[in-house]
């Protein structure tokens, strides 16, 4: 039967309450002093920390709740060289691990990071952004995890796992009421079934509040929020050898505003330049309104939005249902996972930032995702194991995107072009949809070479289809073959058909060397990739329709020890080569337009350390550093610049050319991350205890 990151350990479980556990936190002090170890699922198989040669960083229920963690943003803050964005809205999100993300403008491209929630794969990370609920524990696996964990993992992969039946009915409540007014309910009940280990569980929350942004005119906050959601599980075990999972969860995320905030100082220019980018003549109404935007006096970090009097949103609507089923028997364990996932989520965002009826760009993403996965993990009393498994994932998946230009932008064009004046919001839109249909072979063979070296090789072969229809039908303002000499124009494509394929043959080897009661040293070679894919977008032309697959080659070596005065420490030291890499870029023929593109190879070198320590009973400290060297190689990029054009007033969008980016750093890459805390544990009384 499957466990959690912790699930074999439940005698230990409290001693860690608000630190976070990584890598180096493999021991905790059990009854009478002895060493006890923390099992982990990273190889989906139940293994010792000392026996997984992965960077490795665990959050266990324990720091969840106490920290307050409910959501991958607050996750980023206790793990090195990990961090989760969102951008404008819910469609776009990007997960960092080591350096390397994705570009998020273009629902067209695929994570760089996987996510599995109970070993099923999520593949639009927008599904992500909202409340984590009955989380038991989390794993976050730095480096290529392609041969275990498949696609879209070339820079690594992490593991949600929810939380089990209680073995006693109980349940809780919490009300929470914060700042920007935000008001918390969320409960939950669990209990058995029968008396062989069958249980329930069902937790749900709702939550109201202001959004973080504040209007730039009055001060107040602009818009609200409104979060909702369940999550369900059933365990069944009518025996020894056999059990059954079946987990359900919904949510529904509601915001009245997007993320695009400030600041605009006079000398910025901010509003300038977007008026430029479009070459258009202002009219004095127009001008007034964008010049009490920028006179607004805000400080650089407030997230403040200029009045906006277009509609905006923000939201998310998602539903899974998953079964699992476990059957062991004298061989090993027999695993099938199938699963189902439906979501969409839909932004409207006003980018002009201010009252005047300039932009406005929505985004619909709808994504239906149907995964199996069966495999099989041998467990035997030899110096061979095994594991082998097969997965087949399907999803259609349809982005659709408008993009509305207010009246005023053409005024001077009306004046030039009787006796047919625009007098109505011209929309350019696009309709992308998208089939995927992937297939793959993997397997992990372990061998001991002694009773403390190990020699693990992991393979996989991935066969990938992907498949799209492109619809895109622009109004007669901003279409291509109107005549109106709009700046931005766009082509009609109907029907138009792309596609890319893909198959794929990777490879994993380890060495581990355990030594000691409670250390071990690691090499690794690992291989990942991510799929190549189709722009999703408004397009402007079809010059770079699809991009190739991204991937990753990581060289690893890694250490862990526990001390006996109770410090734990551990560190990695990679190298990680990446070839194809894909980067959200703009369009070499027109800069209006951002597309996903291959750019060419980057490296990233690095170190990793975590340290933990129980100073004693009361006083628990814990520290994470890392340190990034990456750059580019073979790479240029699409430049522009802010111009002059002498034809039409105002500033214009001007492509001077490809600039090198050798040698220059990956974005959202920083050179040192590190972080620090602790954890002060006292008895008030008796029954009661408080931590600081």
């Amino acid at each position: 039967m499957r466990s959690g990151p912790h699930r074999g350990n439940r005698a230990r479980q409290g001693v860690l309450l608000s630190v976070a556990l990584t890598a180096s936190q493999a021991y905790g002090q059990g009854p009478n002093g002895v060493l006890e170890e923390v099992l982990v699922n990273a190889q989906k198989r139940e293994q010792t920390l000392s026996e997984v040669p992965i960077s490795l960083a665990i959050l266990d229920s324990d720091l969840l709740e106490s920290a307050r963690v409910d959501d991958f943003t607050n996750v980023s803050q206790f793990v090195a060289n990990f961090s989760f964005y969102q951008g404008f809205d819910r469609s776009e999100v990007a997960v960092n691990i080591r350096g390397l993300t994705s570009g998020t403008s273009n629902p067209g491209i695929d994570p760089s990071v996987g996510f599995f929630v109970d070993g099923v794969y999520i593949a639009r990370p927008a599904a992500l952004t909202g409340k984590l609920l009955a989380v038991d524990g989390i794993e976050v696996l730095r480096g290529p995890q392609g041969t275990l964990y498949g696609r879209n993992t070339s820079a690594g992969a992490v593991n949600i796992y929810t939380k089990d039946p209680g073995e006693e009915l109980e349940g809780e409540i919490q009300v929470g009421y914060g700042n920007f007014d935000e008001f918390t309910v969320a409960g939950s009940v669990s209990g058995p079934l029968s008396s062989n280990g069958s249980g329930f569980l069902l937790s749900a929350f709702r939550t109201e509040g202001d959004t973080y942004l504040d209007n730039a005119a009055t001060g107040d906050a602009l818009g609200g929020r409104e979060d909702t959601g369940f999550f369900g599980k059933l365990l069944f075990t009518p025996n020894d050898e056999l059990s059954v999972q079946l987990t359900m969860d919904y949510s529904e995320n509601t915001t009245t505003a997007a993320n695009l905030v400030g600041p605009f100082q006079k000398d910025q220019g901010d509003i300038r330049a977007i008026i430029g980018a479009a070459q258009m003549q202002m009219n004095p109404a127009l001008a007034q309104n964008i010049r009490f935007v920028q006179d607004v006096p805000v400080d650089t970090f407030d997230r403040v939005v200029g009045r906006s009097d277009e509609p905006q949103a923000d939201d998310l609507e998602q539903f899974g249902v998953a079964l699992e089923v476990n059957y062991e028997f004298g061989g090993g364990t027999l695993t099938s996972i199938t699963a189902f996932r439906d979501s969409e989520d839909f932004a409207a965002v006003d980018p002009d930032l201010s009252p005047a009826d300039l932009f406005l760009t929505s985004v619909r993403n709808d994504d239906e995702q149907f995964s199996q996965e069966i495999r099989f993990a041998s467990r035997s009393e030899t110096r061979f194991n095994y594991l082998l498994g097969l997965y087949y994932f399907d999803s259609q998946f349809t982005a659709d995107t408008q993009t509305s230009f207010g009246v005023p932008l053409f005024a001077q064009y009306n004046a030039a072009m009787p006796p047919n004046p625009i007098t109505e919001p011209q929309r350019a839109n696009s309709v992308a949809s998208q089939d995927i249909e992937a297939l793959a072979l993997f397997g992990q063979l372990t061998f001991d070479l002694t009773d403390s070296l190990t020699l693990t090789y992991g393979f996989r072969f991935n066969d990938e289809e992907k498949s799209s229809v492109i619809n895109q039908n622009p109004d007669p303002g901003v279409n291509s073959s109107s005549g109106i000499p709009f700046p931005l124009q766009f082509p009609v494509l109907l029907d138009l058909e792309a596609g890319v394929s893909d198959e794929d043959f990777i490879s994993t080897l380890s060495l581990n060397w355990e030594f000691g009661e409670a250390s071990s040293l690691y090499f690794s070679f690992a291989e990942g990739l991510k799929s190549g894919g189709i722009n999703a977008n408004i397009l402007l032309n079809t010059n770079s329709l699809t991009f190739d697959q991204e991937t990753s080659t990581n060289y690893e070596i890694g250490y862990r020890t526990t001390l006996d005065n109770g410090l734990r420490f551990s560190s990695a030291l990679f190298f990680t080569d990446f070839e194809d890499l894909q980067i959200a870029t703009f369009d070499p023929s027109n800069p209006a337009n951002i597309i996903v593109t291959n750019a060419g190879a980057a490296e990233i070198f690095g170190v990793e350390a975590d340290i933990y320590w129980k100073v004693n009973e009361s006083f628990e400290l814990n520290a994470s550093f890392a340190y990034n060297d990456s750059e580019y190689q073979d790479t240029v990029f699409p430049g522009f610049q802010l111009g002059e054009n002498p034809a039409l007033p105002g500033i214009t969008l001007q492509l001077p050319g490809l600039r090198d980016a050798d040698g220059r750093t990956l974005s959202r890459a920083p050179e040192i991350t590190a972080s620090i805390g602790g954890q002060f544990n006292f008895d008030l009384s008796d029954r009661l205890r408080a931590s600081i």
